[in-house]
């Protein structure tokens, strides 16, 4: 483990801001802060900028004021309806000019009314079964007018932006920090979306997130991907077990997925999950873990 100063990891969700602090205190990783505030309305992507960053920082000042912050360096994590995410097939002798090229075209095919200089684009490998003549991306696209705000916030609170990334991967953190090799099934669960990612041998190997208005969707949609990964040829062992990193779950869904599925929801708590012990913390009794691992995934980031 690398030796680690103060850091602060936050996600940033459609309804809250979740903030987690941590410090490394005799080489163990210790929690500062934990907390949470609710937006005054929603964060929506068609609000303005002044509005956006107003209900942002309401909801910062609150937190802060009930317990101000030991660090200026943060990493933050966004919700994945601020991204547009997808998969595409890459031929595998493309050289590196040629395959921005071509995720460019790809983008104008699949988004023909947006302009691609406006977006910021980052790209993941999936692990691809070595029959197939290409290398299968997954691609996070987000608007680069969201990232100012997100910087611009940052800069309005002396705060030091070290890394942005999407909610599930960092919450994928959480798995990571004590299993290596990574084998897992993990779901997402935020207000506007269910997001599945399937690893093996610590590599991505199927990723999908799909909007939903009604949570008796989930079990449905997750059949669904469960299906897709077969069908193509994806599944490395059989999934029996589900691994759920955020934000809420109902113990009727629990039960639903569990039976549509024939296999075991297990919910990680991230403070158990990495032996933590929060009872220090004043707000600890009432806090609903699972919605911290995106904010404690990306706290930990910078731990090797």
């Amino acid at each position: 483990m690398t030796d680690l100063t103060n850091q602060v990891g936050i996600n940033i969700s459609n309804t809250s801001i979740q903030l987690v602090e941590i410090s490394n205190k005799q080489s163990k990783v210790y929690l500062e802060n934990v907390d949470e505030e609710f937006f005054e309305e929603s964060l929506d992507l068609n609000l303005k900028e002044p509005k956006f960053i107003h209900i942002l920082q309401n909801a910062y000042n609150e937190i802060i004021l009930r317990k101000p912050l030991l660090t200026s360096k943060v990493l933050i994590s966004l919700p994945l309806n601020f991204f547009k995410i997808y998969e595409i097939p890459v031929d595998k002798n493309l050289t590196k000019n040629d395959l921005i090229e071509y995720l460019s075209w790809e983008f104008s095919k699949l988004f023909p009314t947006e302009n691609i200089k406006d977006y910021s684009f980052q790209k993941i490998i999936l692990e691809t079964p070595t029959y197939q003549p290409f290398m299968r991306y997954m691609i996070f696209v987000i608007k680069k007018d969201l990232l100012k705000r997100i910087f611009k916030f940052c800069v309005r609170n002396n705060l030091i932006l070290k890394s942005i990334d999407i909610s599930h991967i960092s919450a994928n953190s959480i798995l990571a920090y004590n299993n290596s090799p990574l084998n897992c099934f993990s779901l997402w669960i935020d207000e506007k979306n269910i997001s599945a990612i399937y690893i093996v041998n610590s590599n991505i190997v199927f990723s999908k997130s799909k909007n939903y208005l009604n949570i008796s969707e989930v079990t449905f949609t997750l059949k669904d991907f469960f299906s897709e990964i077969e069908n193509r040829n994806l599944m490395k062992n059989k999934i029996s077990e589900i691994f759920f990193i955020g934000s809420t779950i109902s113990n009727e869904l629990i039960n639903s997925i569990n039976i549509t599925c024939s296999c075991n929801l297990k919910i990680i708590n991230p403070f158990d999950e990495l032996k933590l012990d929060i009872s220090h913390l004043k707000n600890s009794a009432n806090l609903n873990s699972t919605k911290f691992n995106a904010a404690l995934g990306m706290a930990l980031r910078l731990i090797s």
